[in-house]
């Protein structure tokens, strides 16, 4: 199992996994409903033999029932009347609101955005155990997340569950893989660093994480620290009732290895700082990939216009590092290929032991 080193989310995608309209937006309206029923009384229903058949069908049979039907449908002298009924009728916008995943639902959620998919979006064969291993919790609950994750639209065609290996569809929600981070107001950028952390936290400690990377992410493309004063009523919005003041202090002293917290009686500062900041993990990245197809002669020689830029793609999506060890390993071994960057790209996803080369 392969994970990316940076991932985009569409932040609508992660609100909706969150929750984060706790109170859904409902439409209240009503509407008249025509109706045409049997008069009782001009009819003269309490005087006909069929009338007890009538008042008691739930008791009937299925023959029975046709039959006291029947009657009543071709009686003569039925008489029918129009009544008018007020019915109220709610409409809920289908954005505004779904069920707020779980802790291992929510975990398993932004695990799959980190793994590697083939050209259609598809993850295929993945281990339950490893994921189990990954999120810290049974491969029994790894299935059972997984279900609620399709119920809800997260993932398409289920489950397939064969020796306990899982392969789906990212459907609609599936992250788009972005270079040009610069002013995107539909995305976040997480970093495997940053999900390794992210699976470590309690639930509320992971809520209120997301929700803090979900503000300072469009602040943090353009500047190398960014912050944002939270007051402990709105935290408490993305929070189950229960959480009060002193459990959001203490939720937030978890989050101080994703942030530099500052926390005071009414309100607490949540600040990304540069170290910690996912946009300039790729920055540097992106600087080094383009100093190195710059600098390397080999480069120059061996990759056109296209495949340098593949190559700066793969050293952001996958980290500098991972890159620069199979770009070694290729120069050392001299290895022989046709394309150097389709080689290359299976070398990170499946690394050739430098023992046995």
């Amino acid at each position: 199992m392969y994970l990316s080193n940076i991932v985009t989310i569409e932040k609508s995608v992660l609100i909706r996994a969150l929750g984060l309209q706790k109170y859904p937006i409902d439409n209240v309206a009503q509407y008249v409903v025509s109706e045409t029923v049997l008069d009782d009384v001009a009819t003269g229903c309490a005087e006909c033999p069929s009338n007890n058949d009538r008042l008691r069908m739930d008791t009937l049979d299925y023959y029975e029932k046709k039959y006291a039907k029947e009657v009543c449908d071709t009686c003569p002298q039925a008489v029918y009347k129009t009544i008018h009924k007020t019915v109220p009728f709610t409409t809920r916008h289908p954005g505004t609101y779904l069920p707020r995943l779980s802790k291992n639902s929510l975990k398993l959620f932004l695990l799959y955005q980190f793994l590697v998919r083939d050209e259609y979006g598809t993850l295929i064969d993945l281990d339950i155990h490893d994921l189990a291993a990954e999120i810290g919790c049974t491969p029994q609950t790894i299935m059972n997340c997984h279900y609620v994750l399709s119920s809800y639209g997260y993932v398409k065609n289920g489950a397939s569950d064969y020796q306990g290996c899982l392969t789906f569809y990212l459907d609609v929600f599936q992250p788009r893989i972005k270079y040009n981070f610069k002013d995107s107001e539909q995305f976040i950028v997480l970093t495997k660093d940053i999900l390794k952390k992210l699976l470590e936290l309690p639930v509320n400690a992971l809520r209120v994480a997301l929700r803090a990377f979900l503000e300072l992410d469009f602040d943090a493309q353009n500047a190398t620290q960014t912050g944002r004063t939270f007051s402990y009523s709105e935290l408490r919005r993305y929070l189950p009732d229960y959480c009060h003041p002193n459990i959001v202090k203490k939720t937030l002293e978890k989050l101080q290895g994703l942030f530099d917290i500052s926390i005071s009686d009414h309100s607490s500062d949540i600040i990304l700082t540069e170290d910690k900041n996912p946009h300039q993990e790729i920055s540097r990245d992106r600087q080094k990939a383009m100093k190195e197809v710059k600098t390397s002669a080999f480069l120059q020689k061996r990759i056109d216009d296209k495949e340098r830029d593949l190559f700066i793609r793969l050293a952001i999506q996958h980290s500098y590092k991972k890159v620069k060890e199979a770009f070694s390993y290729f120069q050392t071994y001299k290895v022989q290929t046709e394309s150097f960057i389709g080689w290359l790209r299976s070398f990170i996803y499946d690394p050739i032991p430098v023992s046995t080369a």
